[in-house]
């Protein structure tokens, strides 16, 4: 076992790194990225649909987008250290150099799974504001009397899903075009995805998960688009979509002083070490927990 003088080097070395890595200070850039993206899309349905309209940028939802794109980002800065905190523990163990120690944290920052981490997470929120600001302004026009339906254009290359190409087989064309308010779904590998809109890639709490909204608890199969649920930063936000799947994949019953929570290895949650995928939790980690 690590004694408790070395367990707290680590620890130092590990919130020093931890330190260099936060990414708050480029929230503002984020946040703009995301703005203008959304803002862009907005604005494409006014030209296209009815310059005669005022279309309005929901705030609520860009905020929201905002929120869920930094705290991803972070996410995965915050997957270095952890894999940084692993390797300098294997080598003090193995009574490793410094020099050797040097060579393990060296390893871990020149890994560009990371960074290609990064890129694809950026790739696909990017996306996400693209289509909730067309969306948005798609349903601005029809709330004005524009009757509208809509169809997938989705790039194809080296890096697009199984989901994505067999949504783009199904709603690829205008002649497939289905109405605005209704679910995008294509069954993958023994898997339903439904959405509203592009991404189709969600990570999933079972039925019958409480999920505390501003009127009370309410089951996630039973949250509708509008309810306002309870953020991990103790604050109500309202729902601007919803997906659900089935799955056939492996369930984890995390068991917590506050109950069982019962969801998917890739769904991420908050632990007093960051945001962790529920499949990477031991018993050393705390899961946040609002009342």
């Amino acid at each position: 076992m690590l004694t408790l003088e070395l367990k707290g080097l680590i620890d130092v070395i590990i919130e020093r790194f931890m330190d260099i890595m936060n990414i708050a200070p480029f929230k503002p850039q984020v946040d703009n990225f995301i703005r203008t993206e959304y803002i862009k899309s907005v604005g494409k349905m006014e030209a296209e649909l009815n310059p005669i309209i005022n279309f309005v940028p929901d705030e609520k939802q860009i905020n929201f987008l905002n929120d869920y794109v930094f705290q991803n980002l972070q996410g995965h800065a915050n997957d270095v250290g952890n894999n940084l905190r692993q390797e300098l523990q294997r080598g003090i163990l193995n009574k490793e150099t410094p020099q050797q120690l040097k060579q393990r944290v060296k390893e871990v920052f020149a890994d560009s799974k990371y960074s290609q981490r990064l890129k694809t997470v950026m790739r696909t929120e990017q996306l996400r504001a693209n289509n909730a600001g067309a969306f948005s302004g798609a349903q601005q026009a029809q709330d004005a009397g524009i009757v509208l339906k809509k169809f997938l254009d989705i790039t194809m290359d080296k890096r697009t899903s199984d989901i994505c190409k067999a949504e783009m087989r199904k709603y690829g064309k205008k002649e497939n075009a289905i109405p605005l308010n209704q679910n995008f779904e294509v069954k993958v590998a023994n898997k339903t995805y439904r959405a509203l809109h592009p991404p189709f890639h969600p990570n999933c709490f079972l039925p019958g998960t409480q999920i505390l909204t501003d009127k009370g608890k309410k089951n996630i199969e039973d949250i509708q688009i509008g309810d306002n649920v309870l953020t991990h930063k103790n604050r109500f936000k309202e729902v601007y979509s919803i997906m659900d799947r089935e799955i056939d994949e492996e369930i984890y019953e995390i068991e917590t002083s506050q109950g069982v929570l019962e969801v998917t290895g890739e769904h991420p949650v908050m632990t007093n070490k960051g945001w962790k995928l529920v499949k990477e939790l031991t018993e050393e980690d705390w899961i946040l927990y609002l009342k």
